[in-house]
């Protein structure tokens, strides 16, 4: 139906309120997985929570980042992101981002993550390099008569 994740989750992003109530339905039992944004999370707990894209340009966003009062705001949304996992949370951090023009960027970690607790953090790095991943990446994306 979607050609791609970015256009399920733009349309996703555009759907109105839902909270984690309406969208579980049946036994607890079940594995299931939400996608939230931060705002529709607020007040909400999960076992497991991932938040993605934690990268200066991101999260904040650069227009976040040129205004004090923006990035203060920024910076409540990150805590009300942080404090959705109530056993494991994952914060991920993109090395690079592909841009429309099709040139690599390497990404900076968000600056949210300096305030965070060393204590309460535990660094996971990829198995795997960079370039083996970027590979992989162009290969699924590209249509099967343009491979290599």
């Amino acid at each position: 139906q979607y050609k791609n994740v970015e256009a399920f989750l733009a349309d996703v992003s555009l759907a109105g309120e839902f909270s984690g109530e309406t969208c579980v339905e049946g036994p607890v039992e079940q594995e299931f997985v939400i996608l939230s944004t931060v705002h529709q999370a607020k007040g909400l707990e999960w076992p497991v929570v991932f938040i993605p894209w934690l990268a200066d340009g991101r999260f904040p966003t650069d227009m976040a980042m040129n205004h004090a009062e923006d990035l203060e705001e920024e910076r409540r949304v990150f805590h009300v992101a942080v404090t959705r996992a109530r056993d494991e949370i994952y914060l991920v951090v993109p090395q690079v981002y592909r841009n429309r023009g099709g040139s690599l960027i390497m990404m900076k970690p968000s600056r949210f993550l300096t305030e965070l607790s060393r204590d309460l953090t535990e660094p996971m790095e990829l198995e795997e390099s960079l370039p083996h991943l970027l590979g992989g990446v162009e290969r699924e994306c590209l249509p099967p008569a343009a491979e290599p």
